[in-house]
């Protein structure tokens, strides 16, 4: 066999020689010694782990306290003011489109002059302004004979409601039951003033509800 394929041989079965055992001193020596390394790797750790914890403390006592911000408070919008109306003066007197004149036994609106019955001598006492209250069309007064006292119901037709400052009612109309002409002259009638037919229809037709006529006593 050559030297050299000796030699391998040899390099070979050293390489994988198994160790001797070693002897009981020497393996506890080495137990005792992997300990010792085991512990002082854990109280290290537990050293470090303490001295970040007192870090983290001392920072925490050195940071101020967190403040505590009130909440905000809504914001309200305010209301707009108000403007008050300007009062209307209830002392302004309406305007008047027409005049009843009792002394002149007249009646004119809208540029017509209508006659009131002649010697109508029981004329209503008016305070003015005379306002259209209502258009019934028909109404029933009261008329007197002045001679026995005889009083009489006469139907009034086309009849037409004034109401004077005090609330009193006066009706505008004619009637087919008695001659205009009769009243003043012998009989009387209360709250009444007579038109003739065409006129009292004309004046039916055109009064409007709250319009305002003048009165002249």
């Amino acid at each position: 066999m050559s030297d050299e394929l000796t030699r391998a041989l040899h390099e070979l079965a050293s390489a994988h020689e198994t160790p001797p055992p070693l002897a009981g001193p020497e393996i506890r020596a080495r137990a005792v010694r992997r300990s010792r390394r085991r512990t002082a790797v854990a109280l290290g750790a537990t050293a470090s782990a303490v001295a970040l914890l007192a870090v983290g403390l001392t920072r925490g006592a050195d940071d101020p306290a967190p403040r505590n911000h009130p909440p905000a408070a809504s914001r309200t919008t305010s209301p707009a003011p108000t403007t008050s109306p300007s009062p209307t003066s209830s002392d302004a007197p309406a305007p008047t489109t027409g005049t009843v004149d009792l002394a002149g036994r007249t009646l004119t609106i809208g540029g017509r002059r209508m006659e009131l019955a002649s010697g109508f001598d029981n004329s209503p006492t008016l305070k003015g302004p005379l306002t259209v209250g209502e258009k019934p069309g028909t109404k029933t007064v009261t008329v007197t004979n002045t001679t026995d006292g005889t009083r009489y119901n006469a139907v009034i037709s086309s009849a037409v409601e004034l109401l004077d400052a005090d609330g009193r009612p006066v009706f505008i109309g004619a009637s087919d039951s008695y001659n205009t002409e009769g009243i003043g002259t012998y009989e009387k009638a209360d709250g009444w003033l007579a038109l003739n037919q065409s006129d009292a229809k004309w004046f039916y037709e055109e009064a409007e509800l709250g319009e305002v006529l003048s009165a002249n006593p």
